[in-house]
């Protein structure tokens, strides 16, 4: 399982046996926000960031090469800014927290639970939904190598069959017995889990593949990407069709 980055589809391109076989988040446009850009909580009360434009050489943390970059470069296109008149850097969430709180961070791409934590800690506020940007967009994954591919795709199929049926129980929401079992395996306080929004799978595994090119188109505009590859080198939809 992995978030969507430049290095998986030129790892592809350059003959790594890989492909998606499953959605593993996206952002459905009716969702709740579990991922977008929080701004420093005293540039929005003070009304530093009431025009868009604003936003020029303000500081970003974003993970580069990824689909956070692309969220951040279609925000700043929207802003008729060009990525280049913005600082870009990438942070670890641990430190982003005191990056606000001493106003050395203006914004960051960051998603669940951050966001939560952000809010709470009174330094940062949610100011852009994924959702408002780019919608429908699938932006993890499960991807499966050569031993699933092809040595032994029976397993790959079970897998599969086991994977949908714990997404829909995932997708039930937040019952006790959803809580318990989150709070278990990502250690996190349930009651942080209660108030956090949990990204959105789909419970049939199926992606969004116009989502999958765009980004493509994207990644190949900035000079990151070898070359294009139609849809069918990158997705194999025969394990969530079994």
């Amino acid at each position: 399982a992995g978030i969507f980055t430049v290095g998986s589809l030129n790892a592809i391109l350059r003959g790594a046996d890989i492909r998606l076989v499953a959605d593993k988040g996206h952002f459905a446009p009716a969702g709740c926000p579990s991922f977008g850009l929080l701004a420093r909580k005293d540039l929005v009360e003070t009304g530093n960031l009431g025009d868009q434009q604003q936003l020029k050489g303000r500081r970003f943390d974003v993970f580069l090469g990824s689909f956070e970059e692309y969220f951040l470069d279609k925000i700043l296109s929207r802003a008729s800014l060009k990525p280049d008149e913005v600082v870009k850097f990438n942070v670890p969430p641990p430190a982003q927290m005191d990056a606000f709180a001493k106003g050395r961070l203006d914004f960051a791409v960051t998603s669940e639970p951050w966001v939560t934590r952000y809010k709470r800690s009174g330094h940062a506020v949610l100011w852009t939904r994924v959702q408002e940007v780019i919608p429908d967009f699938n932006y993890a994954f499960i991807r499966f190598g050569p031993s699933l591919l092809k040595k032994n795709p029976s397993a790959g199929r079970r897998f599969m069959i086991a994977f949908l049926k714990g997404v829909r129980q995932y997708n039930q929401g937040k019952t006790s017995r959803n809580l318990e079992i989150m709070s278990k395996h990502t250690r996190l306080d349930e009651i942080i889990l209660k108030e956090a929004c949990w990204p959105q799978v789909s419970n049939d595994g199926q992606i969004n593949p116009q989502s999958v090119l765009d980004f493509q188109d994207w990644a190949m505009a900035k000079g990151l990407l070898d070359s294009k590859m139609p849809i069918e080198k990158m997705w194999d939809p025969r394990f969530v069709e079994h």
